[in-house]
Parts: structure tokens; sequence; C-alpha cells
């Protein structure tokens, strides 16, 4: 992708938020330096890496791993010094923490540990470090034996000169100033009195800035200072050694070492992508093969940044369809939807979740962009001129795997021809098979797009001022006369101004308007039958569920019966044996064939009790106003309609259609006109709209409190409450009242076409 779309779409805008929210400074690098990617099997691993990151929750910690590139790189130069290896040495802890926390993660971040993997541990470096370097970057005493050795010799002579030239001082306190000891040259010396000069025998080293004083060394020290000068020299070749041996160490593991960092790297841009989805509440998208375009509920992430309500866009590509011009007003959001359209695409190839609810694209290998005003005065071109050196290289690079964006294609010029040159590159681009998204305000284009196969018009919808919606199949009003009406230009001027558009431009404009209002309509009613349709179903489950638990309930019970029955008339036929056994041995006395015929009689009054009553199922025992028990739903209902095998009756406002053997009839006073009245377990009639506006507080509480009650008799899922706008005093007890009750799943104000903030939509569980 050329940097100039990147540019003209503000793709270095995501990579500086992605840069914010790195750990480490590779981390940020590698955002800056973030690009898309076309291919098609690192897109999809990248997503899948960031889909487990989002899984797992934590945040990885590389805080401690540094940026030592430069400093490893060194180390094949020449002797790094201490401050630089104890910086190395923190990062390689860094990386061994890294290393260990993924192999004890390795089920749970499987794609993560197979990057993670390959980082490798330092630990003799780190030893070896640690062993000759202090926290401080000093190198320590007991680095080798040989440092040890010589500093310990070094503090011998230093005390030692130091308590000889304290000594001096005491034995002639006159002679020198009050400032003591001075070191001039590595050498230790006596801030001698100008008046005292040639009294203590030394060697001049130096004058103060007024000339009142004098450094000397004197004679007996030299000698010792000569010694201790010499012992620096050898600790300064010691430490020499000591860092070479490290610094030869590095360089050694200098490529491993520079691998891992940049793991390291990788790690940290994956976990920001993560961040990024979490800060901008992003999803996964869903790669498409066919050329597939779909987004939903779209926010441009810089828009988030900078407002507090974003729009969402919401496009879907029409089948068949290579390029979609996109009219309305000025400042109505047209340009917004072509850079975002090509963000998201930059950003899905550099594999990162996308601000949206619901994204479904193809992976571009190309995104061009002819966006903004591309005069240049260093070329000496006309706005017109370097938007057609931008088209002639788009549709020369331009194929089926391609997204092309132009902003006001054809303007900067005369109106006709530039319509005529819009109208043979968008054909062009189409024949070409690349994605193009077009804007204009030129009506001629618009009538030809509608006319075109595998093109389609697009609006963004303006009702009285711009809403920033895109709305797709009819082409938009620039709207040029109504902004100018509501910004106050006089009414004579605009009526003049339509005279000179004649009638056919006004017909066209009033039919978009036309087509505008009759689509928004569609869209309510599209949703509203999408809810009927969505209760219905759930509905209709609820009912299976019950006729499932029904049946079951019966098969059960008829099991006992069958058993109950078998186990009586075995007892009784044996019973009834010994019986006939007891009156042959009594040879048929009277007593005992009238006790065996009142056991018997006993017996068959018990075995009807076992057996189950037969109810009439017929349908004709049902008449529309019977009122009835249905045993699935364990409530009474009134019988509306029969038909061939079942019976329609109204439970509260829900109809169902029920088996005959489901039912019983009910005995009742109550005539049908009078079913209303019927103490039943739900209300007759269920209106899941509200109105409480105007009530006192008090007053909705009570209606609210019934209507909810009656909502989950009559299994309702949504509710709507209209309390108004006003103070806000009914909608705020409303919402406190339903934040409290358990049966309330969602709440929510309406949306400007459900009646905006003064309507509260409720869902229930």
């Amino acid at each position: 992708m050329d940097s100039h779309t990147l540019t003209v779409l503000d793709f270095q805008k995501v990579q500086e938020i992605v840069a914010n929210l790195t750990q480490t400074e590779l981390g940020r690098e590698a955002a800056l330096k973030m690009m898309p990617n076309p291919d098609a099997i690192w897109v999809k691993r990248e997503l899948d890496c960031v889909e487990e990151l989002l899984k797992f929750g934590d945040d990885l910690n590389l805080g401690l791993v540094t940026d030592i590139r430069s400093l490893v790189g060194q180390a094949n130069q020449g002797l790094l010094n201490p401050t630089s290896l104890a910086q190395i040495r923190i990062s390689l802890g860094g990386l061994r923490k890294v290393r260990e926390f993924f192999a004890k993660r390795k089920n749970r971040l499987r794609l993560t540990y197979e990057i993670a993997y390959n980082i490798k541990t330092f630990e003799p470096i780190e030893q070896a470090i640690d062993k000759a370097i202090d926290e401080a970057g000093s190198i320590r005493d007991d680095a080798s034996p040989e440092l040890q050795k010589i500093r310990m010799e070094i503090r011998q002579r230093r005390n030692e000169i130091v308590n000889r030239l304290e000594k001096i001082r005491s034995a002639h306190p006159d002679y020198f100033q009050e400032q003591g000891l001075t070191i001039k040259g590595d050498r230790f010396v006596l801030a001698l009195k100008l008046e005292a000069k040639g009294k203590i025998a030394g060697i001049l080293h130096d004058y103060s800035a007024t000339g009142k004083t004098l450094f000397i060394e004197p004679l007996e020290l030299v000698e010792t200072q000569n010694e201790l000068a010499q012992l620096r020299s050898a600790e300064a070749e010691a430490i020499k050694r000591i860092l070479a041996q490290l610094t030869e160490l590095v360089n050694q593991n200098r490529s491993a070492i520079l691998s891992s960092l940049a793991i390291i790297e990788k790690l940290d841009l994956l976990q920001a992508k993560k961040n990024f989805a979490l800060r901008f509440d992003c999803v996964k998208p869903q790669i498409t093969e066919n050329g597939q375009l779909a987004i939903r509920q779209c926010r441009h992430p810089l828009l988030q940044l900078r407002k507090r309500e974003v729009v969402p866009l919401d496009f879907s590509l029409p089948d068949n369809t290579k390029v979609i011009l996109i009219s309305g007003p000025n400042a109505g959001g047209k340009t917004v939807v072509l850079k975002t359209v090509g963000l998201l695409a930059s950003m899905l190839a550099c594999g990162m979740y996308l601000p949206a609810q619901y994204v479904a694209m193809p992976i571009y290998q190309n995104v061009f962009a002819d966006i903004g005003d591309e005069q240049s005065l260093e070329s000496d071109l006309s706005s017109f001129s370097a938007h057609l050196l931008r088209i002639k290289g788009i549709l020369q690079d331009a194929d089926p795997k391609s997204l092309v964006l132009l902003d006001e294609i054809g303007s900067s010029t005369d109106p006709q021809e530039g319509s005529a040159l819009a109208m043979a590159m968008l054909e062009s681009l189409r024949d070409k098979g690349a994605l193009t998204l077009a804007t204009s305000h030129f009506g001629q284009l618009k009538l030809f797009v509608q006319n075109a196969s595998g093109m389609a018009n697009a609006a963004m919808e303006f009702l009285g001022r711009p809403t920033y919606r895109l709305i797709m199949g009819i082409p938009g009003e620039s709207s040029a006369l109504a902004i100018s009406q509501e910004l106050g230009l006089p009414q004579k001027l605009l009526n003049r101004a339509k005279e000179y558009l004649g009638k056919d431009w006004l017909d066209l404009s009033e039919e978009i308007k036309r087509l505008s209002a009759e689509r928004t309509k569609t869209e309510v009613l599209n949703r509203t039958l999408a809810q009927t349709k969505a209760e219905l179903e759930q509905l209709k489950n609820e009912y299976a569920s019950k006729v499932a638990q029904f049946q079951t309930f019966q098969a059960e019970e008829k099991k006992k019966m069958r058993t109950a029955m078998s186990t009586l008339l075995k007892t009784t036929r044996k019973e009834i044996e010994n019986l006939v056994r007891e009156i042959k041995e009594k040879n048929a006395e009277k007593s005992a064939i009238v006790q065996a015929k009142k056991y018997i009689e006993e017996r068959l009054e018990k075995l009807s009790e076992v057996e189950p009553e037969i109810r009439s199922q017929n349908l004709s025992d049902y008449k529309p106003g019977d009122w009835v028990y249905s045993r699935t739903f364990r409530k009474q209902g009134l019988v509306v309609a029969t038909d061939q095998d079942s019976v329609t009756i109204a439970l509260g406002s829900i109809k169902i259609k029920l088996p005959p053997e489901d039912l019983e009839k009910i005995e009742t006073k109550q005539s049908p006109t009078d079913w209303g009245q019927l103490n039943t377990t739900e209300p007759a009639f269920f209106n899941p709209r509200l109105t409480i506006r105007g009530m006192t507080a008090e007053e909705a509480k009570m209606l609210l409190e019934r209507f909810l009650d009656d909502a989950q008799l009559v299994g309702a899922k949504q509710l709507t409450i209209l309390h108004g706008k006003g103070k806000a005093i009914l909608k705020k007890m409303v919402w406190e009242r339903l934040r409290r009750d358990p049966r309330v799943e969602t709440i929510r104000l309406a949306e400007p076409y459900e009646g905006g903030d003064g309507v509260t939509i409720v869902k229930l569980k």
C-alpha cells in the first residue's frame, strides 16, 4: 500500500495510538513502523494471537526488557562501559522472566508460546556481569582477584598520604588555608598561603584564581604518590581486562540476543493490538474469500477520541456490485465513510481487531485513495490536474483485489465534463473488478449509476440536518437549498434559485425525499417484524418444550399405572385362587361363599379406582367462549376457535393452538362477555407499552409495579415505557426501579425513531 493512501487515511495516527499502548521501546518502534501485510495466512494467525491474548486477560510483563540493540551492536566495535553492561544484564533478566512466564502458561497461550519459545536465556552472561558490576554501574572490588588486591593497596597508599599531609598541616597551621586537602591532577596537594611560599619544600601544581593560594605537593610525598598513580594505572588495566571479557561474552551471543529482542518486539506489538481492541470495543473481523463486504456499527477510532457520541457506520455491499456512489449534503459524512472503510481494510491487513460490532471483508492486496485537495504549487499543478494524475496511476494498477476510494470524483472542473469523465472512470474500475467507493454531488452521475450494471447509489441521510447515517440503494441530495435556508439566506433568493434549477431537478429532489422517507418507514417496520418474529419463535420453542414435558409426564404416569394394575391383578388372582381352594376344602359352606363374593366385589371396586379415567377429547366438546384449563401451561384460557385437530385458546393477549386432550373445561357462572372480569392467573389483555408522562412519581411507581407483574404473567420479553423528557424525574424513578428488579435483563433509552430520550426500552429475562 502506497504511503500517500496511508497518509490520507490517517493511518499514522492509528500507529501512534497502538504505539502508546506498548510497554517497551521495542514495541513502540514496531507499532510506528507497522504496515499492512496482504498475506492472508499471516493476517489470520495474527488475529488468532490477539484473540488468545484477549481470552487470557492479563497483560504480559515485558517492561524489564529495554532496547539494548545499539549496546549489543557496540560489543563488536569496542569495549562496553559498566553502565551499558548493567543495562544489558537487566534486559537479559527480563528476557529470562518472559521465557519462564510462557513456559508456565503454554497450555493457555499456545499460539503466543510458539513465538516466545524461541526466546533464548543468557544466565552465564547475567551472572558474569552481576559478579563484576553492581546495580549502580560500578565495577565491584571483587570483580577479579587482581583488581581486589590492587584496590586494597590503593586504599592503603591513599590513607598513608592523607595521614602524612594532615601531620604537615598540624605542624604548621599558620601556613595553610582552611580548605584542607585538595586534589590536583589526581595528586593530593596542600593549599599554602602566598606569604608562606618557600617555607614548605614541594612541587607547585597550581595557583588559586586570586593568586593568594599556592597548591603544592610536599617533596616527601612525591614517591608515595607516584606509587599510588602506578596502582591506579594498574587498576584501570585490570578493569579494562574485565570489561573486555564481558564485552566479548556479549558479542559472542550478539545474534541470539538480537533475535530474542525481536520476539519481545513482536509480543509487545501483539499485546498493544489486544489493548487497542479493548480500548475501542473492537471485534474480530471475518475474512471473506468472495469479495463480500459488510460492516455493522463501526465507529472510526479517531472520531471516538475526539467526540463522545459517534454515529456508527452500517455498510453492506449488494451482490454483484463493484461500484458504490455516495452522495449527500456537504459535511454529511461522505468522506468519513471512505476513510472508515479504507482504514478498516488497512487495519485488517495489519492483523488488528476492528472497532465495530461486526465486520466481514476480504484482505485487499492494494488500497488506493484519492481524497482531499491534491493541488501542488511545487509541481505547478491545479487540483484537477493533480487528481487526474493520481487517478491515472490508480487505473493502471487497480485489479480485482484492490479497494479504490475516490472523493468528489470529477470535481474541480466543468460539471458536465467532470460527470462524463467520472462515468468513464467508474466503468473502467468496474470492468477491472476493483471495489470502488466514490463520492459526488453530480446529479447526472447519480442517474448514470442508478441504471448501470454492477453499480449502486448510496446516500448520507439528511432530515433537515445531516444525520451521518449511510442509506444504501438511493442517491442523496446535496441539500444546498435546505442548508442555505437554515442558515438564513433570503427566501426570495432561494425561490429564484429553484426557478433556475428547473422542474426536472426539483422532481428528482422530491423523489429522493420520498424514497428516503419510505425507506425509513420500511426500516422501522422491518425491525418491528424481526422483533415480533423473535418473540413468536421463543413462544413456539416454549410451547414445544412444555408439550414434550407433558408427553414425558403422561408416559411416566401410564407406566406407573400399568405397573400398579399388573401388581394388583397378580395379588387379586392369587387371593381368589386361595378362596376357591378354601371353598372346595369346606365343601362350599354358605358363609365361605358369602365371604368370597364380598372380597371379589371389593377387589373390583379397587380395580376401577386404578383404571385411568377416559375423558372426552372430541373437538365438538369445545366451542368459542368456553373457559378451559391448559395442563401444559397450567393456565386458564378462553376458547377462540377450533379446527380439524386443535383448539385455539387465548392466554391473556396471546393466542395459541393446543390439542383437545391438553384441555379441561372450567365451569363458571360468568357469561363469555364477562371473561375479562374472571379471576384468572393473568390479565385478559396486556399492552407492552406503558405511558406515565404527566403523572406524579408515586402514581407512576404504582402503575409501573403492576405493569411489570402483568408483563411477567403473559411472558412478555420487551416493554416500552413513555416517561417524557422534562426534568427527568420520572425517568430517574423508572431506571432506579428497573435496576433493582431481578426480572429485568437490560434497559436502554430509545433510538430517535423509537421516541428518543423520552422513552425507555426494557428487555425482560
